[in-house]
């Protein structure tokens, strides 16, 4: 029987720079999953979704091949995305309604089963739609994506005390725009 052998990201990041090419498949392995759901939330064209996501981790590899020091790999492939996603709609100037992304698995796993969403969770992804840009992705990071405030904070590049109150008024925000029907 083989043993299942789990490296950190920063020791598969210094195999990836000494160019084995497997550290790097473990890496991408381990978050295409997560960044593509991450662009899928924000972008309707599956095919762009596809190129954003190739992008990400295209950019990334050429970041470590670079030889620059990586010590959160989830928060700059986030932090990559973000940028692509940012970068794609000032070019496209599209919208996606969140209520199209649950159709997405969960890394290959059935998070809703393999029932219709009801609506009370319909209604969610509705209000959820309606906020603020800077509410929905903050909700978004924390809640779907399960990333820590630190995490979130190097990705949009604010303090984690300034994200944990964002995060507490995109609460109350979505909170309030629920029951308010």
């Amino acid at each position: 029987m083989k043993a299942h052998i789990t490296f950190s990201d920063s020791i598969l990041v210094e195999r990836a720079q000494t160019g084995d090419a497997d550290a790097y498949g473990v890496l991408y392995r381990r978050y295409v999953g997560k960044i593509y759901r991450f662009i899928f939330f924000r972008i309707k064209d599956s095919e762009a979704v596809d190129d954003l996501t190739n992008d990400v981790f295209l950019k990334f590899w050429k970041l470590i091949q670079s030889g620059a020091t990586v010590q959160h790999v989830k928060a700059y492939l986030y932090k990559i995305a973000r940028n692509s996603v940012i970068d794609y709609y000032r070019t496209r100037r599209e919208h996606v309604e969140l209520q199209e992304a649950h159709n997405i698995v969960d890394d290959g796993q059935d998070v809703m089963g393999d029932v219709m969403m009801n609506d009370d969770i319909r209604q969610l992804l509705q209000k959820i739609e309606s906020l603020a840009h800077d509410h929905k992705e903050l909700l978004l990071l924390r809640y779907v994506e399960d990333l820590s405030i630190a995490e979130i904070s190097k990705i949009v590049g604010k303090s984690k005390g300034a994200v944990r109150v964002a995060i507490h008024r995109a609460t109350a925000k979505l909170k309030t725009v629920y029951t308010s029907e």
